[in-house]
């Protein structure tokens, strides 16, 4: 090895004390330590995380079991267009309950709990409308 200018044998030279003595362990220094410049840190300067860690809740109060339910609509196909109409009005009055609608050819419309309860029913001879607010106020008495 080739040593051509001061600024490559200062490299391999020991620190020396005013009074002539070599240094031959010098003390190392720790980055971040007190009076030393902390690295520049790129951000961002935390993970972001997909998900939450779970916590534990204390003061926890469940919705009541009629707002965790499933209603089941059964209607024939000329009732669609207020059916779907219907299903959206009852999902935002009650929230949390599951609107499950199923077609029929027998022209019959009725409303079913999920243990098969008959709540409302509209059969072939009557040829009412089916009025939304009149319904919202059944299922509030009947749920």
């Amino acid at each position: 090895m080739k040593i051509e200018s001061f600024f490559q044998w200062r490299n391999f030279m020991k620190p020396k004390l005013p009074g002539g003595a070599r240094i031959y362990n010098p003390p190392k220094f720790n980055l971040n330590e007190y009076g030393f410049r902390r690295f520049a840190r790129k951000p961002p300067y935390f993970k972001f995380r997909r998900y939450q860690h779970p916590v534990i809740t204390t003061n926890y109060q469940p919705l009541p079991i009629k707002y965790n339910r499933t209603i089941f609509i059964n209607y024939s196909w000329d009732h669609a267009t207020i059916v779907h109409q219907l299903k959206e009005d009852i999902e935002k009055e009650f929230k949390g309950i599951k609107v499950e609608t199923i077609g029929n050819d027998e022209g019959m419309f009725s409303i079913q709990s999920e243990s098969g309860k008959l709540l409302y029913k509209l059969g072939k001879d009557k040829k009412s409308t089916i009025v939304t607010p009149e319904i919202c106020n059944l299922l509030h008495n009947s749920l």
